[in-house]
Parts: structure tokens; C-alpha cells; sequence
């Protein structure tokens, strides 16, 4: 018998998939994002098949957050500008940290960064 998940999402509301290591939510996100193509049945989204919809576009619909923090090995600029395909502009670079509380952080990177480069010429 193949299993049934019926998600109802009220337009104006958010869905988070929530439970316990295993439970299969990285398995249904990666079936909403079309990673995979389920094996039986198909996959609607407000009745229309997820395979006619853009997967651009379904893909910005959706926020994973994985449980430790990632970062790619490049700026961090380049690492906020992802969540957009690289596309992101200026104004969005600067004012994700702020809306996502790391503005500070991001900001004290660059006088650590800078102490320890005068400390380094320094001790030569």
C-alpha cells in the first residue's frame, strides 16, 4: 500500500515540516523541490501537478534550514547573494543580516579580521 501525505495550507499561512531525526522531512522537501520523482502517484500543488510548475520558481517558494549552520567556501557576500541564485542586489545584500539578526556579526568580522593582520606584520 503506498503511503498518502496530504499537506492543506491555508494561502495566507506558512507550513513547517517538523519531527524527529528520520521521521522523513527531507524526504518530502526534497519531493517538493523535485530532486526526486516519487515512485507511485503524483504530487499536486493547489490541484496542478508539481512537474508543470517552473522549478525555479517552486523552489523559491520553499526555506530549508538544516540543523548545523552551512557556509560555502567564498565570501560572505557570495554566500548571502545564494539564497537568490547569485542574483541577489546590493540593497538585498545588506539588508538580510540585519533581518536575519547577523548584522553585527558580519560587521565585527572585519575588525578581527584586521587585528589579526596587524598582529601578524607585527611578529614577523
Amino acid at each position: 500500500m503506498a503511503t498518502v501525505i496530504n499537506l492543506v495550507r491555508l494561502k495566507t499561512c506558512t507550513v513547517a515540516l517538523v519531527g524527529e531525526s528520520g521521521s522523513g522531512k527531507s524526504t518530502v522537501i526534497q519531493l517538493l523541490q523535485r530532486f526526486y520523482n516519487p515512485n507511485s502517484g503524483c504530487i499536486t500543488l493547489d490541484g496542478t501537478e508539481l512537474h508543470k510548475f517552473q522549478l525555479k520558481w517552486l523552489r523559491l517558494q520553499m526555506v530549508w534550514l538544516a540543523k548545523n549552520p552551512l557556509l560555502f567556501n567564498d565570501t560572505i557576500r557570495a554566500n548571502i547573494a545564494y539564497g537568490k541564485d547569485g542574483d541577489a542586489t546590493e540593497a538585498e545584500i545588506l539588508l538580510l543580516p540585519r533581518l536575519a539578526n547577523a548584522h553585527n556579526f558580519i560587521s565585527g568580522l572585519y575588525e578581527v579580521c584586521l587585528r589579526y593582520i596587524i598582529h601578524l606584520f607585527r611578529h614577523r
